[in-house]
């Protein structure tokens, strides 16, 4: 089911979830269409601190934000299950999303994102899994053309194809 265009001046274009504890609250996503939502500020679409994020088989499109996380700014737990991320983008720092949390991504694709700054995809703080993913054609303009992380992630069974850094990392700079 689509969800209009949304607008907010300041952080989560769509969601802004607060909660003390994951366990206290979770926002579900199941089988949506998020496109061309903007925030001025962090996550285009999803902004959580404390909340857990869960979305299946939803696609998360040409998303925007005016510094980190084109699609979400996640400070918690997050699961991602056959979702398509494509055409999102961040002024900053992660395409995708910035994470600081736990997060996995199952049988998802990446493709087209951009950051002005670090991670075409990920910008990550957290620890991250990817299982049989795959990443097309990200971009950022410094460092991590999927991902900059300062973490530990794990990737199985994933594929990488036409990826860009303007620096380092064309795929993946951990520092």
């Amino acid at each position: 089911n689509p969800i209009p265009n949304i607008y907010n001046p300041f952080w989560g274009g769509a969601f802004f979830v607060r909660g003390i504890t994951p366990a206290e609250s979770t926002l579900i996503l199941n089988d949506c269409t998020l496109r061309n939502n903007v925030a001025v500020s962090d996550s285009g679409v999803i902004d959580s601190i404390g909340v857990s994020v869960v979305a299946i088989d939803s696609v998360f499109t040409e998303n925007r934000s005016g510094n980190d996380g084109g699609v979400a700014y996640i400070d918690g737990v997050s699961q991602f299950v056959n979702c398509r991320f494509e055409q999102n983008y961040a002024e900053r720092d992660g395409g995708v999303a910035f994470l600081d949390g736990i997060s996995q991504f199952l049988n998802c694709r990446f493709e087209g994102n951009h950051a002005e700054r670090d991670g075409g995809a990920f910008n990550s703080f957290g620890v991250n899994s990817y299982e049989n993913c795959q990443f097309k054609n990200n971009e950022a303009k410094n460092d991590g053309g999927v991902m900059w992380a300062d973490s530990d992630s794990s990737f199985v069974s994933c594929q990488f194809e036409g990826n860009h850094a303007y620096k380092f990392g064309g795929a993946l700079l951990f520092e």
